[in-house]
C-alpha cells in the first residue's frame, strides 16, 4: 500500500526512491513524532501533516 498511499519522490532533497527498511524506518519515526507532538480530539478536529519540501 505504500506505493499507492505514500509514494516516494525523486529529487535533490528526497534521496532514495526504494521501498526498503530505511523508508519504513522513516515512516515509523514520523508517526512517533506526530503521536508525541500532537494531541487532538479526532471526533472534533482533523489533523494534517505535511513537509515543506
Amino acid at each position: 500500500m505504500a506505493l499507492e498511499l505514500l509514494p516516494t519522490a525523486s529529487g535533490f532533497f528526497f534521496g532514495s526512491t526504494d521501498y526498503d527498511g530505511y523508508y519504513f524506518e522513516v515512516l515509523r519515526d514520523t508517526r512517533h513524532f506526530i503521536q508525541k507532538e500532537f494531541t487532538y480530539n479526532s471526533d472534533l478536529e482533523n489533523l494534517y501533516y505535511t513537509e515543506w519540501w
